[in-house]
């Protein structure tokens, strides 16, 4: 695992293939081919790290371990999310509350928290359905305000009603612009996830990042990422 591990991190030190920045960057073929590169290098250790995950809760409670969950990416249009599923069922269409959500079981929490559960997204960022990094992919529900319909989890509140109008109209671009990623600048773990502030500071982080991505602040982002999966390896979990 540890030789896996290597390419990977050789993988995310080679020197950048442009400089373009920006939106430029976002959309760039660099950027695509650099996700490419990581699907290729992740795959041995990323494929262990889900099988055993996937494995550990089939153990916990013998139910289907993965999922697919509507979300919406780039130019808007919703795409299957591939999930491992952390809590006692997956109704598909309902919000996380991050990786302490308190509806993860217990074998569910320790995947959360070192990003294991999101590693069957490798297959999303494979068919060109999200990059490795970028703003994350929300459910319809948490973007548009519905009168009429309430929220699945009994919250209302979404990007388009805390925001309002002018920053909404700044952050859906910037959100849409391209593939939604895996590792975003966003640090939700300074917010309680799915109040005002939370989604306010996501709006603004989404927006910034769109201006300023480049191929340094992916590496940083991916090279964060993986020495959390390194944590889940040095604790024995593979």
């Amino acid at each position: 695992m540890e030789e896996s591990f290597d390419r990977l991190l050789h993988v995310l030190d080679a020197p950048p293939s442009t400089t373009k920045t920006g939106p430029d960057y976002i959309n760039s073929p660099e950027k695509r081919r650099w996700d490419l590169e990581i699907c290729a290098a992740s795959r041995p250790l990323f494929t262990r790290l889900v099988v055993i995950g996937a494995g550990t809760m089939l153990l916990w409670d013998g139910k289907n371990p993965f999922f697919t969950q509507e979300r919406i990416g780039k130019d808007g249009k919703p795409f299957p999310l591939c999930k491992m599923r952390t809590m006692k069922s997956a109704r598909g269409m309902t919000a996380s509350l991050g990786p302490s959500d308190p509806q993860a079981v217990p074998p569910g929490l320790f995947l959360r928290r070192r990003l294991i559960d999101e590693l069957t997204q490798w297959w999303n960022v494979r068919r060109g359905q999200m990059s490795w990094c970028n703003a994350r992919p929300l459910v319809r529900a948490e973007i548009f305000h519905d009168p009429v319909a309430l929220r699945e989890d009994g919250r209302q509140l979404t990007m388009q009603r805390v925001c309002g109008r002018r920053l909404f109209d700044r952050w859906w671009p910037a959100y849409t612009l391209g593939r939604p990623g895996l590792a975003s600048t966003f640090k939700s773990e300074l917010f309680v996830p799915g109040t005002e502030e939370y989604m306010i500071a996501r709006a603004h982080a989404n927006i910034e990042q769109a201006d300023t991505a480049s191929p340094e602040q992916d590496r940083d982002l991916m090279l964060a990422m993986a020495y959390r999966t390194l944590s889940a390896m040095k604790e024995g979990f593979v």
